[in-house]
């Protein structure tokens, strides 16, 4: 190479690369880290494939989550009106009943009000989707 130059653009013109041992160390040391990039770079592309996935699967799951506390907030709803009304129509009955002696084998108790609220499952625009569903 140092009395004809023009044998390494031959070479290269043939798809051949001339190199010491050193510089064949150094060029392969380039491509294996080209090589890693390269591995890196398409992992990268994969886990955001993944993430984006995962992203729309939890999206659509906070909407079933939702919709499931607002069919639960209802229901608490349903079931506090239902009591409340037996408070206010079939126990006064009962008890004008028992008045004129006519009794049961046993009290008839009152089921107790339910005061648990249903718990959002996310915060910020989620949680108001969520709140506009429960109400």
């Amino acid at each position: 190479m140092a009395r004809d130059r023009a044998l390494v653009e031959h070479a290269l013109g043939k798809g051949v690369v001339l190199a010491t041992p050193a510089t064949l160390y150094a060029l392969l040391a380039a491509v294996a880290r080209g090589w890693s990039e390269v591995r890196i770079e398409e992992s990268t592309r994969e886990v955001l494939v993944h993430a984006r996935e995962l992203d729309e699967r939890l999206r659509l799951f906070v909407e079933h989550l939702a919709k499931v506390g607002a069919h639960l907030g209802r229901s608490v709803e349903a079931f506090n009106k239902t009591v409340g009304s037996f408070e206010s129509r079939v126990l006064p009955q009962t008890r004008r009943m028992r008045e004129l002696g006519v009794e049961g084998r046993r009290e008839i108790a009152t089921p107790e009000h339910i005061a648990l609220a249903v718990r959002s499952p996310a915060s910020g625009p989620e949680a108001e989707r969520t709140q506009e569903a429960l109400e």
